[in-house]
């Protein structure tokens, strides 16, 4: 069953969702963070994901940062800070709505860099796909072109995807350093990454998963960054995920066939 929702961010702006709930009761939950300038939908992949995870017992929550897609605000004021509090707000929300015991997130891209931030205790499990873990190395470099830099200085953003992306949010990408946020997480992580990702290089995910307490690296061969290949690789991603969730969330094994 899929129900659009909506909910109050920290500073009382009205974030748009989507909740998918399974047929069969669930105290456990998935929460969906989209990537930079993207939004809930994530060109298809979020839905079919959210459909995916509740065919397997699991309520989903995806919904778009303050100032994309359905949500109030304005992006170009956006920074990681502003949806890290977005993600927390997301998360309380979805505890309460749904009554759950047991939460685990996918952050896919950027998405990633904000569950990172945000992470809690109460998070049991994190699939972070095609993640930013690098920002200043693997992100920021392909916003400092002149003509980026031009634009800018003259308007105070750039456009990304038909959204202002502000010069805050680019600085926060050039000073981030998450391996003191990946140094504490407890959870078990599963990092998916695509061997021909072209925004993200797969060998940036091999370099941190040793930074993790409890982690391992699944690369995806001849997938790019948003698996858009074939639904092959959509469903190999979400095999491997669910196999995660189940194990430290429904901790049982294995995951349904997914087709």
């Amino acid at each position: 069953m899929e129900n659009p929702i909506k909910f109050k961010n920290n500073s009382n702006l009205i974030l748009a969702g989507i909740l998918n709930s399974p047929v069969e009761s669930s105290n456990a939950g998935i929460i969906l963070l989209h990537g930079f300038a993207g939004n809930k939908e994530e060109n298809g992949l979020f839905p079919y994901a959210a459909n995916i995870l509740s065919a397997n017992g699991y309520h989903t929550l995806r919904f778009d940062f303050a100032g994309v897609g359905e949500s109030q605000g304005d992006y170009s004021k956006s920074t990681l800070n502003s949806q890290k509090e977005d993600f927390i707000s997301s998360l309380d929300f979805f505890v309460k709505k749904c009554h759950l015991s047991r939460v685990g997130v996918v952050g896919f891209s950027l998405g990633a860099t904000i569950a990172l931030l945000g992470y809690e205790k109460k998070i049991k499990a994190m699939a972070l796909w095609s993640p930013a873990l690098f920002p200043k190395k693997d992100m920021f470099p392909r916003y400092q072109t002149n003509e980026f830099k031009r634009h800018l200085k003259g308007y105070g953003y750039i456009n990304k995807g038909g959204l202002k992306v502000g010069s805050e949010i680019i600085d926060d990408l050039g000073k981030c350093d998450l391996i003191p946020f990946i140094r504490r997480v407890e959870c078990e992580v599963l990092l998916i990454h695509g061997d021909r990702d072209e925004r993200i290089n797969y060998k940036s995910t091999l370099r941190a998963e040793r930074k993790f307490l409890k982690a391992q690296t699944y690369i995806i061969k001849n997938s790019g960054h948003s698996y858009k290949e074939s639904y092959l690789v959509k469903e190999e991603v979400l095999n491997k995920t669910i196999e995660l969730f189940n194990r430290n969330i429904l901790h049982k094994v294995p995951a349904k066939n997914l087709v």
